[in-house]
């Protein structure tokens, strides 16, 4: 029954294979029963529960419950977030980025962290621009489709915040039918024209 709580470490070991029970652990963990939940964003990638909770993003191994950033120390590890409201959170096995809304007009901040450590790489910002979809590619390069445009960046390249190509030409009426694939991003168009654009 829901009121008898096994420790944490119990409840992710038994929910490695099953979603619903690693979702009922981290809102155990997280948020503890019965109370809302304190964290906003959650998202599993590469076996490890990403999850921001107010100001900072942290992460779990799904497999034993721990924190899986840890300091010098020993002691998990959050990263910092900008001030805002945070958004979606997408990654692969080498990065992390979180999307945050700081309520500037026109900006949308992504912060791009090591997916091993949370250590901070670089930020990415979109101006004038909504992100209606995004995605990760094994590769390391960040998708957006926006209400404006297809745009990509180097997340692996820590120096350089600049897209590394930006399609304003193409408009999708059909955002979240976009998808990365081995052979480039799918997109259909705003004359509904599917599109294979080379990554």
């Amino acid at each position: 029954p829901r009121s008898t709580l096994f420790s944490y470490t119990t409840l992710f070991r038994s929910a490695a294979n099953d979603p619903e029970a690693l979702r009922q652990a981290a809102f155990t963990q997280l948020g503890g029963a019965g109370r809302d939940p304190a964290f906003s964003t959650l998202r599993i990638i590469n076996n490890k529960l990403i999850y921001v909770a107010g100001d900072k993003i942290g992460a779990m191994d799904i497999a034993t419950g721990a924190p899986a950033w840890k300091d010098a120390s020993g002691k998990a590890h959050f990263a910092a977030m900008p001030p805002g409201i945070p958004g979606p959170i997408v990654g692969n096995e080498d990065v992390i980025v979180s999307e945050v809304n700081p309520q500037t007009e026109g900006k949308i901040v992504f912060r791009v962290l090591d997916a091993e450590t949370g250590k901070f790489r670089k930020q990415i910002e979109l101006l004038q621009e909504r992100p209606l979809w995004r995605n990760v590619s094994d590769d390391g390069t960040l998708f957006f489709v926006t209400d404006k445009s297809v745009v990509a960046f180097d997340i692996f390249n820590d120096r350089d915040s600049q897209p590394l190509w930006k399609r304003q030409d193409i408009r999708s009426h059909y955002p979240t039918a976009t998808a990365l694939t081995p052979d480039g991003l799918i997109v259909i168009n705003g004359d509904s024209d599917l599109l294979c654009l080379s990554t």
